[in-house]
């Protein structure tokens, strides 16, 4: 079978566009808060953003690979965060002790109307319930 000359040289496809970076560049200089305290001041903000993000709409919905992981990026940020309020929240009522334990129990027992957003008598799941399933 002939298959034409062979020249050596690797064949080259065509790279794919790198992503774009929609982000407004950094301020210059210590944003008007300097030392540790800026650092953690600019942190908090950058993770509130990256969580807001996250939740709201963006334009993350896409069906290319392009190298683009700020949608990743920013999952990991809300749920990190979701992880860690909900761990100091179990924390709080494990300190407390028995008594917290109950009255945590006695209020989710007595929240069972608001499943189906209060609108459904009877219904199985309360809010947290509903909640949780997501």
């Amino acid at each position: 079978v002939d298959k034409g000359p062979v020249s050596g040289v690797a064949v080259t496809t065509a790279a794919a566009p790198a992503p774009v970076d929609d982000e407004a560049p950094p301020p210059e200089g210590n944003g008007g808060i300097s030392g540790p305290v800026g650092a953690i001041v600019f942190l908090a903000k950058s993770i509130i953003v990256m969580v807001l993000k996250t939740v709201f709409f963006t334009g993350n919905f896409k069906f290319q690979l392009d190298g683009d992981r700020k949608g990743t990026i920013r999952s990991a940020c809300f749920l990190l965060t979701f992880t860690i309020v909900h761990v100091m929240g179990n924390f709080v009522g494990m300190i407390k002790g028995p008594l917290e334990a109950n009255g945590e129990g006695y209020f989710f027992d007595r929240i069972a109307w608001t499943g189906g957003l209060g609108m459904v008598k009877d219904f199985p799941f309360s809010v947290v319930e509903e909640y949780l399933a997501l």
